[in-house]
């Protein structure tokens, strides 16, 4: 899930257009990056090499997947709790105590990988990208 979708849903869901937000393990944790971002260290790279070389491309920071799904909320003036664990896992809108987002058992994953994220300090050494240009 892009964060461009998860940004999406959240304003449908204050316009009235959309009732929940279903994802997977919200407690996951992953690396977030700005995809434009991505695509200026690629190009740089290609544009100064002339051998193959191998880089991590990632911020080097990690945050929740319930987090990821707050922040564009609070654009939409709607202030998130969230509640339970796992499956049962769910995140409240305080105000209205609507449920906006919920574990979906589609995109829920038992056995996942709960800590994804990658050390750019080779793409930053070589490359002098900064991989937080935009922040999360």
């Amino acid at each position: 899930m892009s964060s461009a979708t998860i940004t999406l849903a959240a304003a449908r869901i204050a316009q009235g257009k959309q009732d929940k937000l279903y994802l997977g393990n919200l407690s996951s944790l992953r690396d977030w990056g700005y995809a434009r971002d991505y695509v200026r260290v690629h190009v740089a790279d290609f544009c100064r090499t002339t051998s193959p070389r191998t880089f991590v491309i990632a911020t080097g920071e990690q945050h929740s997947v319930a987090s990821s799904a707050s922040w564009p909320s609070t654009m939409w003036a709607i202030e998130l709790e969230f509640i339970g664990e796992g499956m049962n896992e769910k995140g409240i809108d305080k105000a209205t105590g609507k449920t906006v987002i919920e574990v979906s058992p589609d995109f829920y994953r038992p056995t996942d990988v709960v800590n994804l994220w990658g050390d750019p300090s080779k793409a930053k050494r070589e490359l002098g990208w900064n991989p937080t240009k935009t922040t999360f």
